[in-house]
């Protein structure tokens, strides 16, 4: 037969192991939680890397093409440089070349005699 202290112990005993189990549930649940937090944040970790690494391509994209463009307008301005060199020199042969028809055409009209 039961006695008192023996239902109590029972009792009790039942109430711990229900304890228990929605502690251990309690606990699964936070474990799984975390886990799941962890995954997330090790996505974003990934995807953040992924992205950097992206920006970084598309910046030395970038770079390159600004590289090339740098090198054609330097070209070009050495290009302009070289003619801008070469008008002097180009504009004085000009003027002796007016200069001499000048004088030519001056002489030709003192010989018509058309002054």
């Amino acid at each position: 037969m039961s006695t008192p202290q023996t239902d109590f112990d029972s009792v009790v005993n039942g109430v711990i192991t229900a304890l228990d189990a929605r502690a251990h549930g309690t606990q699964t649940a936070q474990r799984a939680a975390k886990a799941q937090a962890d995954a997330e944040a090790q996505q974003q970790a990934v995807e953040a890397a992924e992205a950097a690494k992206a920006q970084r391509r598309a910046d030395e994209l970038t770079l390159q093409t600004m590289e090339a463009h740098l090198g054609e307008i330097k070209a070009a301005i050495r290009a302009r440089e070289e003619l801008w060199k070469k008008f002097p020199i180009e504009i004085a042969n000009l003027n002796c070349d007016l200069n001499r028809l000048l004088a030519q055409r001056q002489e030709l009209r003192q010989k018509l005699g058309v002054i």
